[in-house]
């Protein structure tokens, strides 16, 4: 999936598309899924490519979920569900019924209609690996969803995780294992604090995202993003889906954001998204507490970019309210919630 999110990523941005991509709790973090990665690679391609051609603006959604259908001691096997949904130009409904197996195109008089062959191909490996590719929309106008699913067995193979020498599936087992802290994450999800995690490693954002759902945070409050321009485009695609709007009536604070970033990224580090996210906060009167994190020390990374200093900030604008070293721990994700809690005068965690 990540290679898959790679390959599309420039096309999106150059079109101006948030491309997001959400887990939903579903999918196994203990067990390895194996199957053809080529071919999976190039299903998933093949349906965010056309998601993406055919959409000119918002999104393109990448959805997944899982649920295990066989488990005994000599099978286990779980059907893996992907769904892309845009907000493009959507299929017509007695067109969307005419599709056949091919996948043609709905209207070849309009080149920003259709579905194309790619899909075609990805239907058959999806049927190759137990599954299908179907295509769902409302009608034109109301984008379109593809959904593919695989069959897919369970081993027992493991990932690498570069910084700790442990795993990845058990960094991730180890962060959704955590104590729960759902009464105190509560009151910030209830204030409309929305959470974002920017980390150009895909590992890293699963296991931050998967500490903060077991922290409490539900699925729809946690956003991932790979690198500062993605992270922008989350921010931006949250205020204009009214996700930080402030509820008539309220008397508590208005909605905000906790945002996670790494330092080291392509396209737009941490520095730089540091500087943009003020200026977003500026024009938006949306509050942003604003962590910057890397494998570096923390002095080292103020000595190499001083205008990331929470303290003292040469321009005198703080970019960043603080400055940790990876991993980070839900020690450390408790500690900077209180303090923002502490901010924004709602309840904090108990130790």
């Amino acid at each position: 999936l990540e290679r898959a999110v790679q390959i599309n990523r420039p096309a999106a941005r150059v079109k101006g598309l948030c491309l997001e991509v959400v887990f939903d709790d579903s999918v196994p973090t203990t067990v390895t899924l194996l199957g053809d990665a080529t071919r999976i690679v190039q299903a998933l391609n093949n349906t965010m490519s056309n998601a993406i051609k055919f959409t000119e603006h918002g999104s393109v959604t990448v959805r997944v979920s899982a649920q295990q259908l066989v488990s005994d001691s000599t099978s286990d096997l779980w059907q893996v569900c992907v769904s892309v949904t845009d907000t493009g130009k959507g299929i017509a409904p007695d067109v969307l019924g005419r599709l056949g197996s091919d996948f043609e195109q709905a209207d070849e008089s309009d080149a920003l209609v259709g579905t194309g062959l790619g899909l075609a191909l990805s239907r058959q490996i999806t049927r190759a690996m137990g599954g299908d590719l179907t295509l769902t929309s409302p009608g034109l106008g109301m984008g379109t969803t593809a959904t593919l699913t695989f069959a897919l067995h369970a081993a027992g193979g493991s990932g690498s995780h570069a910084h700790t020498g442990e795993t990845t599936k058990d960094l991730v087992t180890k962060a959704a294992n955590m104590p729960d802290t759902s009464d105190a994450v509560s009151s910030l999800v209830a204030a409309g604090c929305h959470v974002l995690v920017v980390d150009d490693d895909f590992f890293n954002r699963q296991v931050l995202s998967a500490m903060l759902k077991k922290m409490g945070y539900p699925a729809n409050h946690v956003h991932l993003a790979e690198d500062g321009n993605d992270g922008m485009a989350v921010l931006k695609k949250l205020k204009e889906t009214g996700q930080l709007a402030e509820a008539p009536g309220t008397s508590g604070p208005p909605p905000s954001v906790f945002l996670v970033t790494d330092l080291q990224m392509p396209n737009c580090n941490g520095a730089e998204m540091g500087r943009r996210v003020r200026e977003w906060e500026r024009e938006t009167g949306i509050k942003v507490f604003n962590i910057l994190c890397s494998a570096q020390s923390a002095e080292s990374i103020l000595s190499a970019y001083p205008e990331c200093d929470p303290s003292s900030p040469p321009s005198g604008i703080r970019l960043f309210d603080a400055v940790i070293e990876k991993p980070v721990t839900k020690r450390t994700m408790e500690t900077y919630m209180n303090a923002y809690a502490d901010m924004l005068n709602l309840p904090q965690f108990v130790a």
